[in-house]
């Protein structure tokens, strides 16, 4: 399958988020990438206002969203 990650990321994400609801649980959601850690309404936001480049919480590293969302 050459799907890429984001087709797959939301869906899933999406019935997480319903599960978690029904059962009244809450979850921090991030995502990973090396050694800094992404927000993913963070992620989303910057990726929707066509922002290039964002830092990760643990570094100075510059990372694109998109490319971090699979989206490039």
């Amino acid at each position: 399958m050459d799907a890429k990650p984001y087709v797959l990321f939301k869906p899933i994400r999406d019935q997480v988020l319903e599960i978690n609801g029904k059962l009244g649980l809450t979850a921090k959601e991030f995502i990973k990438s090396g050694e800094d850690t992404f927000s993913v309404k963070a992620l989303l936001n910057s990726y929707e206002k066509n922002i290039q480049e964002i830092s990760g919480d643990e570094s100075d590293t510059l990372y694109n969203p998109a490319e971090l969302l699979g989206r490039c």
